[in-house]
């Protein structure tokens, strides 16, 4: 009644979860709880955008002859203070939950017996530095098994914990995961598994998937220049 009333006097109406996404520019869960209803519908809604898609094959296509010459300046590194194997390949989940390859520059070394964590390889801290360990996953996007921007995608191991643990996390994989991202750019890079960290990255990556349109898409891309240019965050 009270809304009915306020239409009728022509009253302006600013919605919770409007107010919230514009102020916040992400979606708490305790938000899509309130509203489980409307953003289940909004998050099912979800699509990949064909227009995204053509910038996303066509930029990727540029980026790689753009940077032929750190390619091969990085593979040549990698060989000559590491040897082989040059890259390094991990099962992740993308869109729809379904399982692919990325590919990266190998920065990490195995764990040796007695140890419990990769170390680091020689030619690993410049190219993580430079971040030219990320340029083979253009290569992923061009076979569509990712996009420029949107979500991180996971492990098997930590997207099983997620969607446990944390509710409406499947919905990130409604859209393609990104080389980088909202979550990446306006969060931190979150590597501790733990449940307030990858809620609060959730809350990020729903936001995109809500919102995603061309033009956040190249908002995030700006973003994510300022952040190689001033070096934060490079994990």
């Amino acid at each position: 009644p009270i809304l009915n009333e306020a239409i009728t006097k022509n009253t302006s109406i600013e919605y919770l979860p409007t107010l919230v996404e514009s102020s916040l520019h992400r979606i708490p869960i305790e938000i899509i709880e309130r509203f489980r209803e409307y953003y289940e519908i909004v998050f099912s809604q979800a699509r990949i955008s064909r227009r995204i898609r053509v910038v996303d094959i066509i930029f990727s296509t540029g980026l790689i002859i753009l940077f032929s010459p750190f390619i091969l300046f990085s593979i040549l590194y990698i060989l000559i203070r590491d040897g082989r194997p040059i890259f390094f390949t991990q099962p992740r989940h993308g869109v729809n939950a379904r399982i692919f390859k990325v590919y990266k520059f190998r920065t990490m070394n195995e764990p040796e017996q007695g140890e419990d964590f990769p170390t680091l390889t020689k030619s690993g801290k410049l190219l993580r530095m430079t971040r030219l360990n990320e340029i083979p996953q253009l290569v992923s996007v061009i076979k569509g098994d990712m996009s420029i921007v949107g979500p991180r995608p996971d492990i098997p191991s930590t997207y099983e914990y997620c969607t446990r643990e944390i509710p409406f996390y499947r919905y990130r994989t409604r859209v393609m995961p990104g080389i980088t991202g909202h979550a990446q750019v306006l969060y931190r890079y979150v590597d501790k598994l733990e449940y307030d960290t990858f809620a609060r990255r959730l809350s990020y990556d729903l936001y995109y998937v809500k919102n995603m349109d061309f033009r956040l898409y190249l908002a995030t891309m700006l973003r994510t220049a300022e952040v190689m240019l001033f070096r934060r965050g490079a994990k």
